[in-house]
């Protein structure tokens, strides 16, 4: 199948190592174990190694691959983009330094290289041992990792102390750095005796003291309660959001708010008891009662612009028509219920519910098909919230509209025109009738 598709290629990333060992590659410093023969990848790519540290990326492969331009395979899938790939001061670094290697024996300079930095990190870490420092320093050719030995909570401030002794190891990790080669023996002398003094300060403030017994755990637990505590908030202020936007955009009326006042506290007085209580016919009947108190002042009183009220999230005036409708059909099938039964015994399906089983049944359905919706359009969680606002709108409704308890009666006269069509005015905030 490789005569139009790319072969499967070994990739070796030698993006780090490469030209920082005497090996030069690292596909000779990997080798065959009996015959000693190095490997050979299909595919190699390189970073800045190859252009003496300047940003420079390269992939380089053998004949059959990297057939980016190739028009005869039809998966264009291994075209190469690397950082910086076509820099022109990446390219030219790399020619001249290319060019040098040829020149030079670059073997023997990097040997060198890895003595001196070994000798580095077994001076350093006996410099550790004699203060005794819970540091260990670890390193392949001129690269660096730095061990903590003790488990403490704060060892990433380690490098923070050794930036204060003027040395910046970089800002990638806590203790991963590079030195270069051009530095001398005095210089890494210099660097061991800020590198301890930087600890032995960590040590005097307190730092590297490991951790209690259960401290890690009692800090796991802390950091999941803050996470748990700022998703809750997140969650909080955009119910409180939409409800903001519930009663800004369709709770103006003086009728609405004292009909939403009295029917949220019917509701947490009676309905929602009756539902503890395991008594759907008296919570169902309280329910249907205070919601036609609710919605009567949506349909009689509230002049709303519709295009406002496209902001609120959850049931709107049309949503709200069609529970109601929905309403008014579970009535007449109650009502006309024994011949309903008698249509649907002839199927035989079973179909054998209570009073209390039905009136529940209908009751969840005001709110389950848009809770469904939501669902669908917006995820779990987004309907879940939701549902919070549905359950607890009372509450906040007694809070919010407390101060209309009582409204003088002229306010009842007030009607809107269901004919109308009403608009906001953005000058005077009223909304007015327009046609």
């Amino acid at each position: 199948c490789s005569e139009y598709l790319t072969q499967v290629a070994l990739v070796m990333d030698d993006i780090y190592f490469a030209f920082r060992t005497p090996e030069l590659f690292s596909t000779r410093y990997f080798t065959h174990p009996d015959t000693s023969a190095p490997l050979r990848p299909d595919v190699l790519v390189l970073g800045k190694g190859v252009a003496a540290g300047y940003p420079l990326s390269m992939v380089l492969g053998r004949k059959g691959f990297l057939n980016t331009y190739d028009k005869k395979y039809l998966l264009q899938i291994n075209k190469t983009v690397g950082t910086l790939a076509a820099w022109h001061g990446g390219i030219v670094a790399s020619n001249v330094f290319l060019q040098a290697m040829q020149k030079t024996s670059t073997q023997q300079q990097l040997t060198t290289m890895v003595s001196k930095f070994n000798d580095f990190s077994s001076t350093l870490n006996q410099k550790f041992v004699t203060n005794q420092l819970p540091l260990h320093i670890k390193n392949f050719a001129n690269t660096f990792t730095i061990d903590y030995l003790n488990a403490s909570l704060y060892n990433s401030r380690y490098p923070q102390y050794i930036m204060a002794e003027g040395v910046f190891l970089g800002n990638y990790s806590t203790g991963k750095f590079n030195l270069n080669n051009d530095a001398t023996q005095e210089d890494l002398q210099t660097l061991a005796d800020k590198f301890v003094a930087a600890a032995l300060r960590m040590q005097t403030d307190g730092y590297f003291v490991p951790m209690a017994k259960g401290t890690k755990k009692k800090m796991m637990v802390r950091l999941a309660g803050r996470f748990l505590f700022n998703i809750l908030r997140v969650y909080y202020n955009g119910m409180m959001e939409d409800k903001r936007i519930d009663i800004e955009v369709s709770h103006n009326h003086p009728v609405n708010k004292c009909g939403h006042f009295w029917s949220s506290v019917f509701m947490i007085l009676m309905a929602y008891p009756y539902i503890f209580k395991g008594m759907p016919i008296h919570a169902g009947l309280w329910f249907f009662g205070t919601h036609v108190v609710r919605q009567s002042g949506h349909f009689f009183y509230e002049k709303q612009d519709r295009n406002i009220e496209k902001r609120k999230f959850g049931h709107k005036d049309a949503s709200k028509k069609a529970a109601a409708a929905g309403l008014f059909l579970a009535g007449l099938a109650y009502y006309y219920r024994a011949t309903l039964m008698t249509f649907v015994a002839q199927y035989n399906i079973g179909l054998d519910l209570s009073v209390e089983q039905y009136v529940s049944g209908i009751t969840l359905l005001t709110i389950i098909p848009h809770f469904v919706e939501i669902f669908y359009q917006f995820g779990m969680l987004r309907a879940l919230e939701w549902m919070i606002k549905i359950i607890t709108d009372p509450f906040t409704d007694v809070i919010d509209f407390y101060s209309y308890w009582i409204i003088h009666p002229r306010c009842f006269l007030d009607l809107k025109d269901q004919k109308a069509i009403y608009q906001l005015d953005s000058t005077t905030k009223k909304v007015c009738k327009v046609e």
